[in-house]
């Protein structure tokens, strides 16, 4: 065990996210807000996700169009690398129309991490960016793994 898979190890994305390692590869992640670029990105792992809050998740389905989504809460989701979605934000109902409202409460999640496999980014409509090169968010790592 390193500083990084310490329990108690947090690391702040700035007011976006918050990740402390529990145990080992089991995270608990506070999104304090949804995802504020307009693009989906994946992952370097596969993941389990278990969410304590309902939110709406955009996404790229297997047919290449963007989708909208609820992830329920209270259920064990699982999500490959390759998997490209956006966080939109907490759920609150649907519309007349039967669209998720997304709000802005904190989105909290279990997350059981598998082992890093590939580079991971963002799906932007010029094609897939390193996230190196794509994000701005500052980082303050106290020790918890990406």
């Amino acid at each position: 065990m390193n500083r990084r898979t310490s329990p108690g190890a947090v690391k702040n994305i700035g007011n976006y996210l918050t990740k402390v390692t529990l145990v080992g590869p089991i995270r608990l992640h506070i999104f304090w807000r949804g995802d504020k670029e307009n693009v989906c990105h994946d992952h370097p792992n596969d993941f389990w996700t278990f969410p304590l809050i309902p939110y709406v998740e955009e996404f790229i389905a297997r047919e290449g169009d963007v989708r909208f989504r609820v992830v329920k809460a209270f259920r064990l989701h699982f999500r490959r690398a390759e998997f490209a979605h956006r966080v939109v934000g907490s759920f609150e109902g649907y519309s007349e129309q039967w669209w998720p409202i997304a709000g802005g409460r904190p989105i909290v999640t279990l997350l059981w991490w598998c082992k890093p496999r590939r580079a991971w980014g963002f799906h932007t409509p010029d094609g897939w960016v390193p996230w190196e090169q794509f994000t701005d968010e500052p980082i303050v790592d106290k020790g918890a793994d990406t």
